[in-house]
């Protein structure tokens, strides 16, 4: 049996700190180090999905956006959907942080649909 699971690689000093990440997504295609709270610890947005894989394996589509909130050390903990306001459907090819309006701003590019602009509240 084959388990799967995501890790990240700290690089605060060779060799790199390998650190189980608590991710209960899909496919990731799109990291993103931002600050969402403002408390100065870097988190992380992960978004993705693939449904153009073969029909062997079908469409792998869970990952609705993932916000993991970090500790400043390395760790991180996942923010529920419910908190974070993440629903990003669909197979996610790019995404951006801008400042539009003197907000900040993730804007996600997603195949065959419209931008999806997310704003802080």
């Amino acid at each position: 049996m084959q388990t799967l699971f995501s890790i990240e690689l700290i690089a605060f000093s060779a060799p790199y700190n390998v650190v189980d990440l608590p991710l209960p997504v899909g496919p990731v295609t799109k990291i993103m180090p931002l600050d969402y709270d403002h408390d100065g610890k870097m988190d992380l947005l992960l978004l993705g999905n693939r449904s153009d894989n073969r029909l062997k394996l079908g469409g792998i589509d869970a990952n609705y956006g993932c916000l993991l909130k970090g500790d400043g050390k390395g760790s991180f903990v996942y923010i529920e959907q419910t908190k974070s306001g993440l629903c990003v459907k669909g197979d996610v090819k790019a995404a951006e942080k801008i400042v539009a309006g003197g907000k900040e701003c993730v804007v996600v590019g997603i195949s065959n649909e419209p931008l999806q602009v997310y704003t802080e509240q």
